[in-house]
């Protein structure tokens, strides 16, 4: 058999577009055809990893920079991550120092660049306000490591300039005010932007045609039916020119919780599994065998008569704050439970101690738990209220 010219093409050769026919070499000895060789964009689907790098979604400016970032922070699980650095000594003998340095050193200079402070002579009138670092992981759809965070917030940065202070242009993380200006800021862009300020909701606005907006600092997420798609993403180009979002596309996770969503049948989920997977490997709580069943075994625990340690009283606080966190986000199974170990918070004992550790075990077994919404559903809301409310507490607590 002769070989097929290059620019020669049979009716058996032919392929659909976008693919294009490689015919550099005759049949090879192993038997293969380089007329079926194709190439062009491969259709399998994107991996979990591939999935978070999502560039396509992202701002041009921003795409190279999240590709290089991935090769250095690739197979980072959460799992697999220790607690980021608390403050500056901790990140000295951190395993990811380099890293977190490196990524303060962006957030400095980006500041510098954004004139949000300047450098000037210190001298006897001037009292400086330290500055403190503060650090932490973002992670993507699949738990994987997206980035590391630093911050520059009010309380210990080391200058390298001896002698000079950094003066404050614009309002930084940590003043009083800077909560309070950047509301007036992003509310005032958003009103200018055609939508209105929901009543007594200061951080949720909407066009009422539809399109809703809410906000945590400067997490955002639209909502809107797929026929307000147009409208949305204007507004969102619209934000993107006054100020540098990155759009992460269909949300995945919003303040650590896992959103997930079946649109045929019209389903959404709210999920702490991640949350709660922290926390009990934070104090060595998960599942190995043992089965708990009840949030808590007896809801009328008595008070302890003794005195506790400093330090079990902070590890008992711990425990239960960061439980009731989870209790009053997608974890109502857990609120009385939760509710009844507070009552201890100054003084817990063993007996107290032994509840939150089963209620860790029974929240780890239970992780898989989240609460679903269903525009389908055709359930009654439950209403109900009671007059008599801890009347049978002893210690009269409310």
């Amino acid at each position: 058999m002769n070989p097929i010219k290059s620019n020669e093409q049979t009716k058996e050769s032919k392929i659909p577009k976008p693919y294009t026919l490689i015919l550099k070499k005759p049949i090879d000895s192993a038997g293969i055809d380089p007329r079926n060789t194709i190439t062009g964009k491969r259709t399998r689907n994107k991996t979990a990893k591939a999935k978070e790098l999502n560039t396509n979604v992202l701002l041009t400016s921003f795409n190279i920079f999240v590709i290089g970032r991935a090769k250095e922070i690739e197979n980072l699980h959460r799992s697999k991550l220790p607690p980021p650095p608390g403050n500056w000594r901790e990140l000295k003998n951190h395993s990811y120092s380099k890293s977190f340095t490196d990524a303060m050193s962006v957030e400095f200079d980006t500041l510098f660049a954004k004139k949000t402070f300047e450098f000037v002579e210190q001298n006897s009138t001037m009292t400086p306000i330290p500055l403190k670092g503060v650090f932490t992981y973002k992670f993507g759809d699949a738990g994987y490591l997206f980035k590391f965070k630093s911050r520059i917030c009010l309380l210990t940065l080391i200058l390298n300039r001896k002698g000079f202070v950094l003066r404050l242009l614009r309002a930084l993380y940590g003043l009083r005010k800077s909560p309070k200006l950047w509301l007036k800021l992003l509310s005032g862009t958003l009103k200018y932007i055609g939508l209105q300020q929901v009543s007594r909701q200061p951080c949720v606005f909407t066009d009422y045609d539809g399109i809703s907006i809410f906000f945590f600092v400067d997490d955002l997420v639209f909502l809107f039916p797929a026929i307000r798609r147009p409208r949305a993403l204007e507004l969102l180009k619209k934000l993107t020119a006054t100020y540098e979002f990155r759009v992460l596309g269909e949300l995945d996770w919003f303040l650590g919780v896992k959103v997930s969503r079946n649109k045929s049948s019209r389903k959404l989920w709210l999920s702490q599994e991640s949350y709660v997977e922290k926390i009990c490997k934070e104090f060595d709580c998960e599942v190995q065998g043992r089965k708990v069943n009840t949030p808590i075994l007896d809801d009328r625990l008595s008070k302890y008569d003794s005195i506790a340690t400093s330090d079990e009283v902070k590890l008992y606080q711990k425990k239960v704050g960061l439980l009731i966190h989870a209790s009053g986000v997608t974890r109502p199974d857990i609120s009385r439970a939760v509710s009844h170990l507070a009552e201890f918070m100054t003084n817990p004992g063993p007996q107290q101690m032994d509840a939150v550790d089963h209620l860790l075990f029974y929240t780890s077994q239970t992780k898989k738990l989240c609460i679903e919404y269903s525009g389908t559903s055709t359930s009654n809301i439950l209403h109900f209220s009671a007059d008599a409310a801890f009347g049978n507490t002893v210690e009269r607590r409310s």
